[in-house]
C-alpha cells in the first residue's frame, strides 16, 4: 500500500508532461481526480495502471473515464488503462468502461479484482466485453473460467 494522494499525482504530472508510462499499484487513496490530472497535463500518456489491493480497494469511480471520453484530444495516445480492486466494478463504472472503449477504438480497457480466494479480470475493446477471467480458489484447489 502507498501514500499517493492525488495532490501528489496532481504534481507529478504537472511536472513530467512526457510521461508515457506509469504504473500506481496500491494506491488506495487515488480517484478519479489523478486520472483526470495525468489524461489533462500528460499528452504522451500511452499506458496507465492504477491499483488498489485485495484488503483495501482503490476509489477510482469512472468519472475521469467520462470526462477522456468527451475530450478527444485529451492523452490521445492512450493505448492501455488498467484499473484493478478498485471496490467493486459497479454499472457506473461498467458503463463508463464501455462508453470509453466505444468512443476510443484503439484503447484497450483492463478492470478487475482480487481476493486471496477469487479474482475476475474484464476487458473491455471496442465498446464490447472482449474477455472475462475468473479464478476462485477452495479448500480442494483452484479452478478458472474464460468467457
Amino acid at each position: 500500500m502507498t501514500d499517493l494522494t492525488d495532490a501528489a499525482i496532481d504534481r507529478l504530472a504537472k511536472a513530467c508532461p512526457n510521461l508515457v508510462h506509469i504504473s500506481l499499484d496500491g494506491a488506495v487513496q487515488l480517484t478519479d481526480k489523478s486520472l483526470l490530472s495525468l489524461f489533462e497535463n500528460c499528452p504522451n500518456l500511452a499506458f496507465v495502471q492504477v491499483s488498489g489491493n485485495d484488503k483495501i480497494p482503490g476509489r477510482v469511480k469512472g468519472t475521469a473515464l467520462r470526462k477522456l471520453k468527451e475530450s478527444p484530444a485529451m492523452a490521445p495516445r492512450l493505448i492501455e488503462l488498467k484499473l484493478s480492486d478498485q471496490r467493486e466494478i459497479d454499472e457506473r463504472l461498467e458503463a463508463a468502461m464501455k462508453a470509453l472503449s466505444a468512443a476510443r477504438k484503439d484503447l484497450l480497457i483492463q478492470a478487475g479484482n482480487t481476493h486471496e480466494k477469487y479474482g475476475s479480470v474484464h476487458y473491455w475493446l471496442r465498446g464490447k466485453n472482449k474477455f472475462e477471467f475468473e479464478v476462485f480458489r477452495s479448500g480442494s484447489g483452484m479452478g478458472f473460467g474464460c468467457w
